[in-house]
């Protein structure tokens, strides 16, 4: 029978292993240079800037957001659950942004609106600035987990699903 006989990894000087300097060293630097948690800087970190509409749990702040003109909207979801910006269907040439289709951003969901891409941690921009004028939207806040076979990037309707409205008034 073999046996194999265990060797403790070997340690630097002050004792700590290799790997552990490795990491306090990267970690410290991190520090020093300003990243946070996230890998944003503390400036990135900070609240969303005034163009932004923060979606919480069971409303949005703000539910109507003046935006200047040239400056593009931008939504932050700080909930566990997936959330979906739609707006109506009639906006298809406004967010193509002077393309032939509204996609990567957006999609049609066949009855009238057309969808975000799902909406998690990262904040999510229009492709592009709007021009004056009032654009209603809804935020739909679906369940981050559904049932096995959900189709991901298709918000659909449950009794738990919590649909918010709100208005970016381009001036």
């Amino acid at each position: 029978m073999r046996t194999t006989r265990f060797e403790p990894r070997r340690r630097t000087r002050g004792g700590a292993t290799a790997g552990a300097r490795t990491l306090a060293v990267t970690a410290a630097c991190a520090l020093a240079l300003g990243f946070g948690a996230s890998g944003a800087t503390a400036e990135e970190d900070a609240v969303p800037e005034r163009n932004s509409v923060r979606i919480g749990a069971n409303s949005l702040e703000p539910e109507t957001i003046r935006v200047p003109a040239g400056e593009i909207p931008s939504f932050h979801n700080e909930e566990e659950h997936v959330a979906y910006v739609t707006f109506p269907d009639s906006l298809a040439e406004t967010l193509a942004c002077g393309n032939e289709d509204v996609r990567p951003a957006f999609h049609p969901d066949g009855r009238g609106r057309l969808v975000s891409t799902p909406i998690r941690s990262l904040p999510f921009a229009l492709p592009c600035a709007l021009p004056a004028g009032t654009y209603p939207f809804e935020v739909r806040l679906v369940k981050a987990h559904g049932p096995p076979g959900a189709l991901i990037g298709t918000p659909k309707s449950s009794p738990t699903d919590l649909t918010l409205e709100g208005t970016i008034i381009v001036e």
